[in-house]
């Protein structure tokens, strides 16, 4: 505890603020064993945390293994690396035939070239405004045009951001440019005129579909796309395409490896939640055991998790049908491989016993954490308001001590100066002595 006590034997000769701080070392030590019971505390609710930490990821990893669009994952793939493709949970297994017979074109056009930027040779417009029909729509969008310049009608197209038009002034040889206006978006409702240019215009580029032709013969159909990607043509599937292509076959199948994924992250889950239990509950003999050392709750998770695998299933066939085991140490094992071949072989089975496994690991995290009635969390709440009510003691301990201090501290000031009157007495009677007149015989 801090002292301002600085007597230290003036009078005595005693290092008196020593000896104040070493009967204090003594009255301190029922707060100190206050103390280390808080550090104790602490660690026991890291640890308690540590591992509810781990529980609540296997229950995530769980959760998301029984999730029915977990089961509806499928995989694409396409015959030709000119059309990409990817499918969505809404996707089923199917196949479809094309031919790419156009991608999407944006719509583009030019004027003629006039000279220079900015002075009255590169006059564009006519200060009427420039009016743009869009896909046959009337009326027109209207742009009005202060500034005629070739200049001034780039930027002025472009500050109508509605217009879905660009300008951009093209230098096509020394001094001499052209107006060159695009329709942002792609596809043949992207086609416009324009009306109110001083200088004549023509199309560079037509805007158009993207354009699949299905099957052949008479009963062949065109699907049109005004992007090159292509959505609900096969359900749940979009696919894009980036040049004219003969023959392209897409084909969607059960994407059985990304459902072993999910069961994977559930194994890994749920052995890094025992090895966390390992490492907490560990006891060693002479030697560092873990903080949560033969703790109850501990073994108790343990052996619900060993159980999770061990019992069988609900139709009577062990987790090993679905490549789930546990290996001589307790832990998990799964084996890939197996899962694929029993899900492609049976899915619908390979499903109801993957989900009752993934129900068993989340039940027993939830029993574990839930808020209020988990049993770890119950734990951690446990020790946390012990340790509120250890600090409050502690806290008690500090005004009691200080107050002892300051009781110590007047007590050996107060010596020190009746010492000091004690010297001052003995001198004066040395003094008086010494004085007294000597006879000699």
């Amino acid at each position: 505890m801090a002292s301002n006590f600085s007597v230290d034997g003036l009078i005595s000769g005693m290092s008196t603020s020593q000896i104040v701080s070493q009967l204090m070392s003594l009255e301190s030590a029922p707060q100190q064993a206050l103390k280390n019971k808080v550090a104790n505390a602490q660690s026991t609710v890291a640890a308690y945390q540590n591992v509810n930490m781990r529980f609540n990821y296997m229950k995530g990893a769980a959760d998301t293994l029984a999730k029915p669009e977990t089961w509806q994952a499928l995989s694409v793939t396409s015959s030709s690396s000119t059309v990409s493709a990817s499918a969505s949970s809404a996707a089923i297994s199917g196949s479809m035939t094309f031919d790419v017979t156009a991608t999407a074109q944006a719509h583009s056009r030019r004027s003629d070239a006039v000279t220079g930027l900015t002075d009255a040779t590169s006059t564009m417009a006519t200060t009427a405004g420039l009016d743009f029909t869009i896909n046959n729509v009337t009326p027109p969008v209207h742009v009005d045009v202060t500034d005629t310049s070739l200049s001034g009608v780039v930027t002025a197209i472009n500050a109508n951001k509605s217009l879905g038009i660009t300008a951009a002034a093209v230098q096509v040889s020394p001094g001499q440019y052209r107006l060159q206006l695009t329709s942002a978006k792609t596809g043949e409702a992207g086609n416009f005129t324009v009306a109110g240019l001083s200088v004549a215009n023509e199309i560079v580029s037509q805007g158009a579909d993207a354009k699949i032709l299905v099957g052949s013969g008479v009963g062949a159909y065109e699907v049109t796309s005004s992007t090159n990607t292509f959505s609900g043509v096969l359900p749940g599937v979009t696919f894009t395409v980036s040049s004219a292509q003969s023959g392209v076959t897409l084909n969607t199948s059960r994407n059985a490896g990304s459902i072993a994924d999910k069961m994977q992250a559930v194994v890994d889950a749920a052995n890094q939640a025992l090895s966390e239990i390992d490492r907490q509950g560990a006891f060693v003999p002479g030697g560092k055991s873990g903080t949560l050392a033969g703790d109850y709750t501990l073994r108790m998770l343990d052996d619900k998790l060993g159980s999770a695998v061990a019992t069988a299933l609900g139709d009577g066939k062990s987790l090993s049908v679905v490549g789930v085991q546990l290996d001589k140490s307790g832990k998990y094992t799964f084996d890939r491989t197996k899962f694929v071949t029993a899900y492609e072989a049976d899915p619908v089975n390979t499903q109801t016993r993957a989900t009752e496994f993934a129900g068993r690991i989340s039940t027993i995290a939830d029993t574990a954490t839930k808020s209020g009635t988990g049993t770890l969390a119950q734990a951690v709440d446990s020790h946390s308001s012990s340790i509120v009510d250890l600090n409050k003691r502690i806290s008690d301990w500090d005004t009691r001590l200080a107050a002892r201090q300051s009781s110590l501290q007047r007590q050996f000031s107060a010596m020190e100066v009746a010492l000091g009157k004690m010297r001052s007495q003995g001198s004066w009677l040395s003094g008086q002595i010494s004085s007294l007149p000597t006879y000699s015989n």
